[in-house]
């Protein structure tokens, strides 16, 4: 693959000149707007027919005839070399992928911008890939149609998207998987190729879940200070949750340390147990000072030796031991009933 794509620059243009000879000047035209060719950008059908002064419907006919005379003729074309690479592409992908990861693959293989359009053709021509539409439900994505159907894909995803909705909780793939066999034939890693292509379902630390729910896709600084933390499993500063929100890219907003600051202040879903600390009250936090859980510990557990008392208060607080012996001395609500026993 790499030796192919290391000299597309360079056969860039022969590639497409075996093309140009078969098209007719409105095909030719028709096809290097619709993919870029000699083009900053791809354009529309809408747009081409404005361009051309035709219907966006004639348009549309001129491509598949042209698409169509190049598909019978690719075997004796030397772009017939990039249409097996992109088939060999999206088999390693489990034979279904966006197309924004075959641009990033592309590119990230070296492969300028400026020479995608001959891929964005071939993958027009080839006799297995097939093409999924961008809509509300699904990027703009490629298959291979000997190894799954269009149909199968979107029964994929509407399945799952029922079998979430019925569990009411987060699923890994083999969950989702033991309810898909019951009507498809694939392979979980097939069926997980599916759900990267749509945006009602979202993969998030090894489980899926709707994109609706803001455990899976948040979208408050909250929802996302929440799963940093759940993830962590342990008390962070509110610096360290403010980096993981931004390494964690959950959308491209820019948040301030300020900003999670006072949204950890705000919410009794977070808890202060140290200098700039934050634990979920979910863990078993309370609010309040060390004494607060000095007090509270012993009113619910009675008379406790110091060392207990440090043992449970390290459980909800993240402070010196020092601090705690001193909130028990210094304080008259607790009372010394025992050697270095406390009670209120």
């Amino acid at each position: 693959m790499t030796s192919i794509l290391n000299t597309i620059k360079e056969l860039y243009e022969s590639y497409l000149e075996e093309v140009r000879a078969i098209l007719s000047h409105k095909e030719l035209e028709v096809l290097e707007k619709r993919n870029g060719i000699n083009a900053p950008f791809r354009m529309t059908l809408q747009a081409i027919g404005e361009d051309m002064f035709i219907t966006r419907e004639r348009v549309r006919q001129i491509e598949k005839k042209a698409v169509s005379k190049i598909a019978r003729n690719q075997n004796n074309f030397k772009i017939k070399e990039i249409v097996s690479l992109l088939e060999q592409f999206i088999i390693s992908q489990d034979g279904v992928v966006t197309e924004k990861n075959i641009v990033k693959h592309l590119e990230n293989q070296g492969v300028a911008q400026e020479n995608l359009g001959v891929f964005y053709l071939a993958l027009q021509i080839s006799p297995v890939i097939s093409q999924i539409k961008k809509t509300i439900i699904t990027e703009k994505s490629y298959f291979i149609s000997t190894q799954v159907t269009e149909k199968d894909i979107k029964g994929v995803i509407k399945e799952t998207k029922n079998t979430l909705k019925t569990n009411k909780r987060v699923l890994d793939i083999e969950e989702i998987s033991a309810t898909l066999n019951k009507k498809f034939n694939q392979p979980s890693k097939v069926y997980a190729a599916i759900l990267a292509i749509t945006n009602d379902v979202k993969y998030l630390e090894g489980v899926y879940g709707l994109s609706s729910w803001r455990n899976v896709n948040p979208k408050s600084i909250k929802d996302k200070a929440i799963i940093i933390l759940k993830r962590a499993h342990r008390p962070l500063h509110f610096r360290t949750i403010n980096k993981l929100i931004h390494e964690n890219k959950f959308d491209h907003k820019v948040v301030t340390v300020e900003a999670v600051h006072n949204e950890l202040i705000r919410y009794e879903d977070f808890v202060l147990v140290g200098r700039g600390l934050y634990a979920l009250k979910s863990w078993g936090f309370t609010k309040g000072t060390v004494k607060d859980v000095i007090f509270e510990i012993l009113k619910e557990n009675g008379p406790m030796k110091k060392k207990e008392i440090v043992e449970e208060v390290l459980k909800r607080r993240q402070v010196k031991i020092g601090t705690i012996s001193l909130n028990l001395q210094k304080n008259p609500e607790f009372k010394r009933v025992g050697r270095a026993i406390y009670s209120v």
